[in-house]
């Protein structure tokens, strides 16, 4: 099973919640804090840190990387799109691909904004993105947990 997520995808709700979460702020408060398309490059670096701690929860179920080096630049870590390839049995991949990819997206929209907010000083956006980050993880944590129940298959002759 393979989890793509388009990076300007994620942006765009990023942006999307964001502008809605600032209405009604005065407006120099409104700007220091929408995460705007200006302030992309700062919405990258978040992404790069969130990505990976979503890697670590899809860790279990990933392809085997042999990847031994690893820095800390958005080169090469960001780019169009970010993908995760998984190894599930069929069992647990059944009918999967598409709410694992939206609930990952989720996580991904949430924790960012969250971080961001926090960045800015805006904690009580922060905390209602992170409450929100551990709804979209508890989301993935039972898609990946989960099977379909086996199939009883009798025996010729039986």
């Amino acid at each position: 099973m393979t989890i793509t997520i388009i990076i300007e995808e994620l942006l765009k709700d990023i942006r999307e919640r964001s502008h809605l979460d600032v209405q009604g702020m005065e407006p120099d408060m409104q700007y220091r804090t929408e995460a705007g398309s200006d302030k992309n490059e700062q919405l990258k670096r978040e992404i790069v840190i969130v990505s990976s701690a979503l890697t670590r929860m899809l860790q279990r179920y990933l392809n085997v990387d042999d990847t031994a080096q690893a820095d800390n630049t958005l080169d090469g870590r960001v780019g169009q799109q970010l993908v995760w390839e998984l190894d599930m049995s069929d069992r647990r991949a059944s009918n999967k691909a598409q709410p694992l990819a939206d609930a990952c997206h989720d996580y991904l929209v949430h924790y960012t904004l969250a971080r961001y907010y926090k960045s800015v000083n805006a904690g009580e956006l922060s905390n209602t993105h992170s409450l929100q980050t551990a709804d979209a993880a508890g989301e993935i944590e039972g898609l990946l947990f989960s099977k379909t129940p086996p199939r009883y298959e009798p025996a010729d002759g039986e």
